[in-house]
C-alpha cells in the first residue's frame, strides 16, 4: 500500500476510466483505465467488452491502449497458462 493516502483501488481507478469514455474525454479515460490496470486489473477480455467502454473503440490512442493491454494478456496467458473456468 504506499503512503497514507496515495492507495487508489482498480475498480475506481478503472469507474473513472468508464466515466471519462462516457463523457468523451478518451484522453483521461486512457489515463485511469491505465492506472486501474497498473492497479491490479490487467483484464484485457474485459476492457474489450464492456459496453460502458465503446465510445473508445473508435478512438486510434484508445485502440492502441487496447491492442497493448491485448499483448499483455496473451504474453501472460502464454506464461502461466489460460484462465480457470
Amino acid at each position: 500500500m504506499g503512503a497514507a493516502g496515495t492507495y487508489l483501488d482498480h475498480h475506481i481507478a478503472y469507474s473513472m476510466g468508464v466515466a471519462y469514455a462516457q463523457l468523451g474525454d478518451f484522453t483521461e479515460a486512457r489515463r485511469w483505465l491505465a492506472r486501474s490496470t497498473e492497479t491490479g486489473f490487467p483484464c484485457y477480455p474485459w476492457f474489450a467488452h464492456d459496453p460502458l467502454l465503446k465510445p473508445l473503440r473508435d478512438d486510434a490512442g484508445s485502440l492502441s491502449f487496447l491492442n497493448q493491454l491485448r499483448e499483455v494478456w496473451d504474453a501472460n496467458r502464454k506464461r502461466y497458462g489460460p484462465s480457470p473456468k
